[in-house]
């Protein structure tokens, strides 16, 4: 059934002029599920726009089901960037099989059901240098100062919407113009604002997810139509958390902690000794140990894991904590 629907394809695409690499791979790839119910990904979807002219480029991957039980949101560190450009950067061409599209694949290991949303930084500083600043803001080299306001959760949400827009759109397109006879499954919406939502942060990502916090605390203060998305929020994971700044790696504010041990989010940290055994900056450490045991006494779900404990520090293990965290969880 592959060899036929891809072979059809083939003949069809070669009458298409001006027809984009991904919308090549779109078509492809819908008759490869069709055939064999595997999935589509992972796909550079360009800018998708947010709150208040912000937008941020996404790369998704669906699941391996047709309709997803949930959707992972994923905000990566320094360096990770699309293969190419890392590629050809003198030091970060060391750690390419991390970049974000090898790990979107890891990802939908990690979670075959659910659609994986990765959620690009604005900007790469020096190209290295992961700088979110459509959700929190930071200085040149990405090091956050976070702020109390709804801006971040409104951001975050149009851009789920925006994603499941853009690909009931492109699923739609395709099925159009591929021929009838390919048999095609029926395409249905992908209600991303309706299923729970997992968000990770990896190194410099977690800086989002600690901006998320403080939203959290706004929000709880002046409750507005985001609610409703911020309650499918179902865990939250921080992964390796770091940044170049002098403090804030991770949430202390006791008061900003309190409101969010209030919410039903299962919090995971997942820490190798690169970070919060770090010689020169001690502080990560002593701030995860608080952020961690102020939320447990507050009742709240946590788990931690230290992984390489017995290994020496290095920027590799910092790295593989992306291919390990899932099998403790």
């Amino acid at each position: 059934m592959i060899v036929s629907c891809v072979s059809k394809l083939r003949l069809f695409d070669y009458h298409m002029t001006g027809t984009s690499r991904i919308w090549k791979n779109i078509l492809f790839s819908i008759a490869s599920m069709a055939a064999d119910s595997t999935s589509i990904g992972p796909m550079r979807l360009g800018n998708v726009d947010g709150y208040l002219n912000r937008s941020n480029e996404i790369i998704y991957h669906s699941p391996i089901c047709q309709s997803p039980v949930g959707c992972v949101i994923f905000f990566g560190g320094d360096m990770q960037d699309y293969k190419e450009k890392m590629l050809a950067h003198r030091d970060n061409q060391y750690y390419s099989k991390w970049d974000l599209e090898s790990t979107a694949v890891l990802l939908h290991n990690h979670f075959p059901q659910q659609a994986i949303i990765i959620v690009k930084p604005v900007k790469m500083s020096l190209m290295t240098f992961s700088c979110y600043e459509n959700f929190v803001n930071v200085n040149n080299f990405g090091a956050p100062t976070y702020e109390k306001n709804k801006d971040s959760l409104k951001h975050l949400k149009l851009l789920v919407s925006n994603v499941d827009s853009i690909i009931q759109k492109k699923q739609n397109e395709a099925s159009s113009v591929i021929e009838d006879n390919l048999n095609l499954p029926v395409l249905t919406s992908l209600n991303l604002l309706e299923i729970p939502l997992t968000i990770v942060g990896f190194s410099k990502g977690c800086v989002v997810l600690n901006q998320f916090l403080y939203s959290f605390q706004s929000l709880q203060e002046d409750k507005d139509e985001v609610e409703s998305f911020v309650n499918n929020i179902s865990s939250m994971y921080w992964l390796e958390g770091g940044h170049s700044g002098f403090s804030s790696t991770w949430v202390t504010d006791k008061n900003v902690l309190q409101n969010f041990s209030a919410m039903k989010i299962d919090v995971h940290i997942h820490v190798t000794p690169y970070q919060i055994f770090c010689d020169t900056r001690p502080r990560i450490g002593k701030e995860e140990k608080i952020f961690r045991e102020y939320l447990c006494r507050m009742g709240m779900n946590v788990s931690r894991t230290l992984h390489f404990e017995s290994e020496p520090r290095s920027l590799e293990k910092h790295f593989e904590v992306l291919e390990v965290f899932k099998r403790v969880d």
